[in-house]
């Protein structure tokens, strides 16, 4: 499968997921996310990065841009968002003139080509982005290359572990693994037409996997750990179930369903 298929087809899955946030309400689901995930994943965040006001923070696969626009009310900070999908930008155009956030800058592009000249910016999160690239070195590199000197990268990325071949596959994932790769695409993509890749394509990775690319693209001082994060698990069918298998993918290394990784420039 040619990346051009892929980056194709991940825009029509992503326009389609924000076709749907637009019937359900934007205000609504950012209200959701704000309840859902906002004090844990920014507790996260700013246990590795003490924002300046002078600094600028870049959100790569940015959709509506929540995270971003709880970011620009705390610190005061300039805030850049790129996403491919104008449905997205539009979204989180709208949001941040309602809160009155004027210090942001949207892009229209794909993250394996910023539009964004070298050493421009402090901080730079992705939030399950680089795992829907079937080459995510490039963006990696192109991460490291906006990056300032002493900038810092996060990512969040599925793990592959046993959830890679049990629950992931409800939403198509694909295990980042020689030849097991290549059968799970095939599966996926040619067998069964893309019908379970509610979020186009997406792999996970082992830590090692993730350590090496960003070495490869020139980072120095890397980490990579658990990030923490409650799935809801909404196709089970009862609560308890749903409860089971959120205790169980947040306590057991074989399902931890995400891993951050943060790279020093």
């Amino acid at each position: 499968m040619k990346p051009k298929r892929i980056l194709i087809d991940n825009q029509k899955s992503w326009e389609k997921f924000y076709d749907e946030i637009k019937k359900q309400s934007l205000l609504k689901e950012y209200k959701l996310y704000k309840e859902r995930y906002l004090e844990n994943t920014l507790n996260q965040i700013f246990k590795i990065w003490k924002p300046k006001k002078t600094e600028i923070y870049l959100e790569i696969g940015c959709g509506p841009c929540f995270l971003g626009l709880e970011i620009a009310k705390i610190t005061g900070i300039k805030v850049i968002g790129i996403d491919f999908s104008p449905k997205a930008l539009r979204a989180a155009k709208y949001l941040f003139k309602k809160e009155k956030i004027k210090n942001a800058k949207f892009i229209l592009a794909d993250i394996t080509h910023i539009p964004i000249p070298d050493n421009s910016v402090d901080f730079i999160f992705g939030g399950g982005v680089i795992e829907h690239l079937e080459n995510g070195q490039e963006a990696i590199d192109e991460i490291y290359r906006v990056l300032k000197k002493s900038g810092t990268a996060y990512n969040t990325v599925p793990l592959l572990n046993l959830a890679s071949l049990t629950y992931r596959q409800v939403w198509g994932n694909i295990p980042y693994i020689p030849l097991v790769k290549n059968m799970f695409e095939f599966i996926h993509i040619n067998l069964l037409g893309s019908k379970h890749m509610r979020f186009g394509y997406e792999l996970s990775f082992l830590p090692s996997t993730l350590y090496k690319m960003h070495l490869n693209s020139g980072f120095k001082k890397i980490e990579i750990g658990k990030f923490a994060v409650n799935l809801v698990f909404e196709y089970l069918p009862f609560s308890i179930l749903r409860k089971i298998a959120n205790y169980i993918s947040n306590h057991s290394t074989l399902f931890w369903p995400v891993i951050y990784i943060t790279a020093k420039k």
